[in-house]
């Protein structure tokens, strides 16, 4: 009976050491976003290390992270917040982001970018792996492996080590020495997009119209109302927004339709595009057709806190003087960028 014991002690300190050896692998072979603007390893991994509590969290695609700047709301607000999005995110991963945020700690806002819901179920390798690969393991994490990544990719999704493995003529010294904890974002999540890009003028030409749904899914409808639910539970109030594109055209008609179930439904929403003339934006503001730079995320924070104001979205009282001086660093960096 002890010989029996011995070996299976054998046996699992083995699989034990392989384990540890996989993970070490895994963290290393993974792909490391750390190139500001795109340092998406920074931005997501960095939430999970933040020790700030937050009052407001924005989820959803690139269309949240290049609108939403953290450090000019607490500047006029002294509410703090988190931009947790990546780019081309489905709404079902959505849902998984807003249950990490909230078990963090619970906010009293969370703001859901709605495009995510007009896009098509497809299956996009480097999609997946920007809202897979840098999200914290979790039960919450693997759930959502298990019901929004597409079959094909579930083990990749779980052991990125999979994908990766071929990566040996890549490898810098950052992979080796870059650990989870290490990730920091002083913009909270926020992408700063510099100047004006030649990629603005194709997408005028209708860009995104290949990667929007012919309708709204039954499944974008149920999992709207199911976020909802999942944040009345908890007293937390959610907003669904359209932030300001320059080019609207390709995804009117599927909006038009989101927007009737949203009306319906009594959803708090807000649809940002009409109101670009208000907001004082000019196609320099953005980056591309889709995206604002800078400039124009400036001109969108300003009018987006009004709104906030107006709701009473505001706390009162001092502030926290480390938010305030990155603003300011913020600030002066943007000053440095060509528009």
């Amino acid at each position: 009976m002890s010989r029996k014991l011995y070996k299976m002690g054998r046996a699992l300190l083995f699989c034990l050491l392989v384990f540890c050896m996989v993970l070490q692998l895994n963290r290393i072979f993974i792909r490391k976003s750390l190139e500001k603007p795109w340092d998406m390893s920074n931005k997501i991994g960095g939430f999970y290390n933040s020790a700030d509590d937050y009052d407001l969290y924005f989820l959803g695609t690139s269309h949240s992270y290049c609108s939403f700047n953290p450090l000019a709301i607490y500047d006029n607000t002294g509410m703090k917040s988190y931009v947790f999005a990546t780019q081309r995110q489905p709404l079902g991963a959505t849902f998984y982001y807003m249950k990490d945020v909230i078990k963090k700690h619970k906010p009293k806002y969370i703001v859901v970018d709605v495009f995510g819901c007009l896009l098509k179920n497809e299956k996009d390798e480097g999609v997946v792996h920007s809202y897979v690969d840098d999200m914290a393991m979790s039960f919450n994490k693997l759930a959502m492996i298990y019901r929004v990544v597409p079959r094909e990719m579930k083990a990749e999704a779980i052991l990125p080590l999979i994908k990766y493995h071929d990566r040996w003529g890549e490898l810098e010294p950052k992979d080796y020495h870059v650990r989870y904890r290490d990730y920091r974002d002083p913009y909270r999540g926020y992408v700063a997009l510099e100047g004006h890009s030649d990629k603005f003028r194709e997408d005028m030409k209708g860009g995104l119209r290949n990667l929007m749904a012919p309708r709204i899914s039954d499944e974008v409808k149920k999992e709207l109302l199911a976020m909802r639910t999942y944040c009345n539970e908890r007293n937390i109030q959610l907003i669904l927004v359209k932030t300001p594109t320059w080019e609207e055209a390709s995804y009117e008609k599927p909006l038009k339709e989101l927007e009737d179930f949203i009306n319906d439904e009594g959803f708090t929403y807000m649809n940002f595009n009409p109101r670009k003339e208000a907001m004082g934006l000019t196609p320099k503001d953005y980056y591309d057709g889709y995206h604002l730079n800078t400039v124009g995320g400036e001109k969108f924070t300003a009018f987006f806190v009004e709104k906030m104001k107006e709701k009473g979205m505001e706390r009162k009282g001092a502030k926290d003087h480390r938010w305030l001086d990155e603003r300011a660093k913020q600030k002066r960096e943007f000053e440095n960028f060509t528009q």
